[in-house]
């Protein structure tokens, strides 16, 4: 986490520039830039600047306070050019940054005061200009991420979860209606939740615990889904409505079920093949094996092999392009493998739209991963997100939804 600070204002910095010089008697002055409202635990610190005009050389000691007890006293001796370049610290150093994580107690409004001690007395206390500050911090998920739909002709936006220190990811609609399944990352664990996206209405799929990127039968009346991020890389099924798992097979991650046969496709870590399957577990066909063999220890794969919706195409990432291959709706190979895109970036994590036209896939293209789709006889890419996600991350796990929109996973480690 790259640590920032908020410039100052030019009248507030020339204010001290012009400040007495020593023998004045002033008191110190300064800035509490810190955060305020609710943050994740790496924007969870108390930071700001001080200097006493009697002697600006001089590093000043700093005290914050947190709901009026003192939790820890420091020199504001760290360098800031702004400070340097405005006159107010003739050397720069004179900001101060604390970690407020691990202090205050989290997702609990705090009241946190800065004050400055001024030079030679004891026990004077000055406040910092903008303190005190209302923090709340929170934990993240791995990263925060959230669930957004994005119109694939207009563009527009719509934000479908908002919930603090929990990752939301790897969403998937339904084949009807408004339902979409998707994964839940919290730091004791991860699971499955369904969402009606009408009524707003969330709940937690029972049986699904360390389940991972869920996917719809076609009756959506179960749910498909691997453990591999809990150790367990297998495919199991469970009622949509929640209920007891089945296990489908041993060594099987990122499944996609077939609306046309009702089949399974999935990688294989173990072997580094993209199957086929029956729901019951019985029908095996090796589909293809990839170019590019995966880590069978890893817990992300981005291989995500999908049937189109017509079932006689299987999409799938290989060594960061995105390639499909024709088959028949049991799964068996008729042709090689085709390349639908190859660029320098890594393209990953390919899915269908819904008229199986184009392919929806993530790539980072200059910076930012964001959604791309291509025809899916390829083509020129269209992108389709690039608002949402943080500059270096991103957005993620396109699934397109029956009434159009594309849900996606969004990575928002930002203010909230």
């Amino acid at each position: 986490m790259i640590r920032t600070f908020l410039a100052l204002s030019g009248a507030a910095l020339l204010a001290l520039a012009s400040a007495p010089v020593a023998g004045a008697a002033s008191p110190p002055g300064g800035n509490h830039d810190g955060a305020s409202g609710a943050h994740g635990q790496y924007d969870c610190y108390a930071n700001g600047w001080a200097v006493d005009p009697d002697d600006v050389s001089a590093a000043v000691t700093v005290r914050v306070l947190v709901d009026d007890v003192e939790v820890a006293r420091l020199q504001a001796d760290d360098f800031r050019p702004d400070l340097k370049d405005a006159g107010v610290s003739p050397t720069g150093n004179a900001s101060f940054w604390l970690d407020l994580w691990g202090v205050v107690t989290p997702d609990v409004d705090h009241v946190v005061r800065v004050e400055a001690l001024d030079l030679g007395v004891a026990d004077a206390w000055t406040a910092l200009a903008q303190t005190p500050r209302t923090l709340r911090c929170h934990e993240y998920g791995w990263f925060d991420f959230d669930l957004f739909s994005v119109d694939p002709v207009t563009l527009a936006v719509k934000q479908l979860t908002r919930t603090p220190g929990v990752s939301e990811w790897n969403p998937e609609a339904a084949p009807t209606g408004s339902r979409i399944v998707y994964d839940v990352a919290r730091p004791s664990g991860q699971s499955l939740a369904i969402k009606n996206t009408s009524t707003g209405a969330t709940r937690a799929l029972a049986g699904a615990t360390g389940g991972n990127n869920g996917t719809w039968t076609p009756d959506g009346k179960r749910i498909v889904f691997d453990r591999g991020p809990s150790g367990d890389p297998s495919l199991y099924t469970v009622p949509a409505a929640g209920g007891q798992r089945r296990l489908i097979t041993r060594n099987g991650v990122e499944a996609d079920v077939s609306a046309m046969s009702g089949r399974v496709v999935f990688l294989n870590p173990a072997t580094s093949r993209i199957v086929a399957i029956s729901q019951s577990g019985t029908g095996r066909k090796t589909v293809v094996t990839l170019r590019h063999k995966v880590d069978p220890a890893a817990k992300w794969f981005d291989v995500s092999p999908e049937w189109s919706p017509n079932g006689r195409w299987i999409v799938y990432a290989d060594g960061g392009d995105i390639w499909k291959i024709r088959v028949t709706r049991a799964g068996t190979p008729l042709a090689k493998p085709v390349r639908v895109i190859a660029r320098a970036a890594v393209e990953c994590g390919p899915t269908w739209s819904r008229d199986g036209a184009r392919i929806i896939y993530m790539a980072a293209y200059g910076g930012s991963t964001d959604l791309w789709s291509i025809p899916a006889s390829g083509g020129v890419p269209k992108l389709l997100t690039s608002k949402t996600g943080i500059v270096g991350f991103g957005d993620y796990n396109g699934s397109q939804r029956a009434g159009g929109g594309v849900i996606y996973s969004s990575q928002q480690v930002v203010d909230r």
